[in-house]
């Protein structure tokens, strides 16, 4: 089938494709990388983050490699399924992932029913008072510092 001898299909194909990588990009394609790092306590982020992104990127090829046959045998179809499992996964990030901004990074796990980053926390307490800040108050300053130093820092990149 040529564009040019059925343009409203070939049009309907490419606004079926613009809306599936729409839907994608603002919902499941930004939270499968967000996500993972900041769920997991700080103790087992760098391992969980890797297999969180093996699976992406086992997904993707799984899907790069269905796409072409799913073409040949559902024709049309294929935009259909990709668009309700895009409004699915929009639908469900919206509803199931909990909001973040705000909270600590070691408390994190909590809102994804873990209790590890309380331990973790404790920990770095601990190490905070081996270096001679006591106080909530001298880490709370310090912490401040480095955001600035971080915000400074990405400004000026």
């Amino acid at each position: 089938m040529r564009f040019s001898e059925h343009p409203a299909a070939g049009w309907a194909a490419c606004v079926f494709v613009w809306v599936y990588i729409g839907t994608f990009a603002f919902s499941i394609a930004c939270v499968n990388w967000v996500m993972p790092s900041e769920m997991f306590p700080p103790a087992t982020r760098g391992k969980a983050v890797g297999v969180a992104i093996a699976a992406n990127y086992l997904s993707n090829f799984i899907v790069a490699l269905i796409t072409p046959w799913m073409l040949q045998s559902i024709t049309f179809g294929t935009f259909y399924f990709f668009l309700v499992f895009s409004i699915t996964l929009g639908v469900w990030t919206y509803f199931c992932v909990p909001e973040t901004n705000g909270v600590p990074i070691e408390e994190m796990d909590t809102l994804f029913g873990g209790n590890e980053g309380e331990a973790d926390l404790q920990r770095i307490t601990s190490i905070w008072a081996r270096l001679g800040f006591e106080t909530s108050e001298d880490r709370k300053m310090v912490l401040e510092e480095t955001k600035h130093d971080s915000v400074e820092h990405r400004a000026n990149a």
